[in-house]
């Protein structure tokens, strides 16, 4: 993508975000060590601009699509952690716990890049739970949104609407149970909108 098309694409997701009212529920960040975000890849349109201009680093494909949300997220103030899982994932593993080991969080999709949707991946929490860090569960509800025909059903906020983040932290024994608590906060939020 271009720069004067990703500074089109940059203008009508800040525009967007900007009129949606957004309330976080639970504590996002401990001073006692670093946090790693697991939510679901259908919730990532709204996150890179309710965390804005904090210490995340999102870890991103280096596909065409991951290039656009990386710039997008490093537009947003957030750092950003480039790894494919087919071409070299070792390098997404050393690059995490290197950020973990400099103080970063690390936000992940534990379902991306590609899916299934809403199918946590083994390896996923097997790093979170070898790290040492703080593992933390976000679910988002909305009061109005599309959903694209994507593999994931994306979900696009629309304008004017409103947007709850629930976060909490978490340490499941497995990726079944990792999901299910997933699927359990995106019910939550509903509760906290602003309708």
């Amino acid at each position: 993508m271009n720069s004067s098309a990703l500074r089109g694409a940059f203008l009508l997701y800040d525009a967007l975000m900007r009129t949606l009212r957004v309330r976080v529920v639970g504590q996002v960040f401990s001073k006692e060590r670093p946090s790693i975000f697991f939510f679901w890849h259908r919730n990532l349109l709204p996150l890179p601009h309710v965390f804005r201009n904090t210490p995340i680093r999102v870890m991103v494909s280096p596909s065409r699509d991951g290039r656009l949300i990386g710039s997008l997220v490093e537009l947003k103030g957030l750092g950003v952690i480039w790894s494919s899982q087919h071409k070299s994932p070792l390098r997404g593993v050393i690059s995490v716990v290197r950020a973990l080991r400099e103080g970063w969080n690390v936000a992940i999709t534990p379902d991306g890049p590609k899916g299934p949707a809403r199918c946590f991946k083994v390896g996923t929490l097997e790093l979170a739970r070898r790290s040492g860090a703080r593992i933390v569960f976000v679910g988002v509800g909305f009061s109005a949104a599309y959903r694209l025909n994507t593999w994931d059903s994306l979900r696009v906020p629309m304008p004017l609407s409103s947007v709850a983040v629930v976060v909490e932290e978490a340490y499941p024994e497995s990726p079944e149970e990792a999901a299910r608590l997933l699927d359990d906060l995106d019910a939550r939020a509903f509760n906290y909108l602003e309708i």
